[in-house]
């Protein structure tokens, strides 16, 4: 088992925020845990009659420690009061624990969710929803992106209070779009042939709607 307190580093914008892209072997946060600073003790010393320091080592691993931070403890000879606490794949921060809040084995201090692949919703005017259908080619913009464009396909969301929604499932290897961020979507739809006219030249009588064609020497 493992005990501690959590410490996140402050600042917006820091590495195990909700909502930062994370690469894999990030510091999301650091973990102050007694037992690891006895296991690391016994790594760079140990002590007579106690595990030697393979033994020692393999016990760092199985409470989480990687390979580099502890070539890196035996390199300075000194044990980390503080120990990062690694993403163990990229993804993008969905959850984190309260800064400074105890935690014990079994506990998921960060929720990383895979960035590879996003959803990004919006919401439809009811022309719009008229017009949708699903498995067509969306494009997402955002305003921190400017100039970048992302596409996707869409799949309609069931929605119980009458407003329509579409998700786009967007690439995202990069881990460029971030969660929460806003976002445009501009969905390509088949509207077949139409005449397009001036709004203005529009008018309604209540039961039709009427265009007057301009037919030249003041004759409509």
């Amino acid at each position: 088992s493992q005990a501690g307190y959590l410490l996140f580093p402050a600042g917006e914008g820091r590495r195990g925020a909700v909502g930062s892209s994370d690469r894999k072997g990030d510091a999301l946060c650091g973990l102050r845990s007694p037992e690891l600073l006895t296991a690391q003790a016994d790594f760079l010393v140990p002590p007579p009659g106690g595990p030697d320091a393979e033994s020692a080592r393999a016990r760092l691993t199985a409470l989480g420690m990687s390979s580099g931070q502890l070539d890196s403890i035996r390199k300075s000879g000194k044990v980390l009061e503080v120990v990062p606490i690694l993403a163990p794949v990229a993804g993008m921060v969905r959850e984190v624990a309260i800064d400074g809040s105890a935690v014990t084995a079994g506990t998921s201090p960060v929720r990383l969710a895979s960035a590879d692949r996003v959803w990004v919703e919006a919401s439809l005017s009811e022309a719009e929803a008229a017009m949708f259908s699903t498995g067509a080619t969306a494009t997402v913009s955002v305003a921190s992106l400017p100039g970048r464009q992302f596409v996707g396909t869409t799949l309609p969301i069931p929605s119980g209070d009458g407003v329509a929604r579409v998700r786009v499932i967007v690439e995202n290897a990069d881990g460029a779009l971030r969660l929460g961020a806003l976002a445009t979507v501009e969905v390509d739809t088949d509207l077949g042939t139409a005449v397009l006219v001036p709004s203005d030249a529009v008018v309604y009588t209540g039961t039709r709607h009427v265009v007057f064609v301009d037919a030249g020497e003041g004759r409509l």
